[in-house]
């Protein structure tokens, strides 16, 4: 009877020490969270532009923090990175386009938009013709100069661009010399800086998009008593020496792991939470830069988002939940989501298997009392989102600026597409303000002695219990009845 009473004591004992052992996220602290922010956004990593050092450091810490969590690495890959090649088309130095008695200099008022290197002599004509008149004019081996400007949509520059490309194609076909188009407006060097911006895309779109391989250039001639700057149709000499644009292979990744869920029947589906770890990197080229800062740290946007990604794979790997887990840090979500496009394509978790996205991403935040979630009436999953904030005495507020189009600004959209629910949670705010944007894409989005890390460690709790609660939900996650995307949700997993 004794050694019974001993033995129950024992038990009860022991239940009641892990009754009152913290759920893991409880046991995430200020001091992590903190560590995990000052070194995403220090100096040292340059604002982890794709393709950088910093941006290579970034992804070694990540992955760092995902091995001492003990996620399992996603199948196909013998590490946590997921290697993605991009190709980079830049500016060349010099070049130089005469055409009549004019001559024009890169880096002046010459834009070298594409071709290869040509240097020659070659018959020029200038017109402003639509491209079905100019089908009939003969063009082999000839330039033609024409004027940046859709007659159709006067001043409007997207127009203007569409036409470009039409003539350019056609030119391609006529086995043209080339097009030289002419900007007489007032703002060549917003128009210059913009088209000769360094380019960055995915390896398999250069390949699959290459433009016609012939000379492409913009020249900027200032417009005088609104007359174009030669007669119609006639016949000019030119004489081109440019090098064309510079290209190059350049290599980011993105981060992932994964652990198994907890329950036999529901491991097989998969709740995949995503952050991107990229961000505009340092220089005087980017807007906003100056002397004394020109750093872009992203401390914001979105290091907060890779800590709360950190933070929920080390509390859901100590305690995983019902549903298996998927961690992805992308990369190249800056220069047009393309980390997370370049995985949708090629998931290494098939997305049928993939029944909820949870993205975090952030520009600033202006209220620590709430968290703001991009799609938060769109999904089945908003109840558990709520509660998951409520635990940490946190509400969950829908996008108070659908205007702004956040949803669909972000990586979750991607997936949002196939059909995957996906909202993204967001550092929270309750209106679109200039007080929300002042540290948007500037130098002084970094960890300033007044960073809020207290509200940073309950935002990580929150997007960890927040997936714990969904992972959970014997209740597989949908859109909500009628959404834009229900009908693609219904495709991809075949359900009604």
């Amino acid at each position: 009877m004794w050694k019974m009473s001993l033995g129950c004591s024992i038990a009860l004992l022991l239940v009641a020490q892990a009754l009152s052992q913290p759920i893991a996220e409880e046991s995430l602290t200020e001091e992590e969270v903190a560590r995990h922010l000052r070194y995403l956004a220090s100096d040292e990593l340059m604002g982890r532009a794709t393709g950088t050092a910093g941006n290579d450091l970034a992804a070694a810490y990540i992955a760092a923090q995902f091995e001492k969590s003990g996620l399992k690495k996603l199948p196909g890959l013998d590490s946590y990175r997921q290697p993605i090649p991009f190709q980079v088309t830049e500016q060349a130095e010099s070049g130089s386009v005469s055409i009549g008695d004019r001559k024009f200099g890169q880096g002046g008022d010459l834009l070298i938009l594409g071709g290869s290197r040509l240097q020659k002599e070659v018959p020029a004509v200038f017109s402003s013709a639509a491209p079905a008149e100019l089908e009939k004019l003969d063009l082999e081996g000839k330039l033609l100069v024409a004027p940046l400007e859709d007659p159709d949509n006067p001043g409007l520059i997207r127009a203007a661009l569409r036409l470009s490309q039409a003539r350019r194609s056609l030119l391609a076909k006529k086995a043209a010399a080339g097009l030289v188009e002419i900007y007489q407006g007032s703002a060549w060097d917003r128009i210059s800086r913009f088209l000769g911006r360094r380019r960055v895309q995915l390896a398999s779109d250069s390949q699959q998009q290459e433009a016609p391989p012939i000379l492409h250039a913009l020249v900027h001639q200032p417009q005088q008593d609104n007359e174009p700057p030669w007669e119609e149709g006639k016949a000019l000499s030119a004489s081109i020496d440019v090098p064309g644009r510079l290209s190059r292979r350049l290599q980011s990744a993105n981060v992932g792991g994964w652990i198994e869920g907890s329950d036999p029947d529901l491991r097989g589906q998969h709740v995949l939470l995503m952050a991107h770890y990229d961000h505009l990197g340092a220089g005087m080229h980017l807007p906003g830069a100056t002397e004394e800062d020109s750093i872009f740290n992203g401390a914001r946007d979105n290091g907060m988002g890779i800590v709360a990604l950190i933070s929920a794979a080390k509390s859901l790997s100590e305690k995983p939940p019902a549903r298996s887990v998927v961690f992805l840090a992308v990369t190249a979500e800056e220069i047009g989501l393309l980390g997370s496009r370049f995985y949708v394509e090629d998931p290494l978790i098939p997305l049928e298997k993939t029944v909820f996205v949870l993205n975090s991403d952030a520009g600033g935040f202006t209220d620590t009392d709430v968290v703001t979630v991009m799609g938060l009436e769109r999904t089945t999953a908003g109840d558990d989102i709520r509660k998951a904030c409520a635990d940490f005495g946190m509400e969950a507020v829908a996008d108070p600026a659908p205007a702004q189009n956040f949803f669909n600004r972000s990586d979750n959209i991607h997936f949002a597409r196939k059909g995957v629910p996906a909202p993204t949670f967001s550092p929270g705010f309750r209106e679109f303000s200039l007080e929300l944007m002042k540290h948007y894409h500037r130098p002084s989005d970094e960890v300033g002695e007044d960073f809020d890390f207290a509200y940073l460690l309950r935002y990580s709790q929150a997007f960890a219990r927040s997936a714990r609660r969904i992972a959970d939900n014997p209740q597989q996650p949908r859109w909500a009845s009628g959404d834009s995307f229900e009908a693609a949700w219904q495709q991809l997993y075949r359900k009604k």
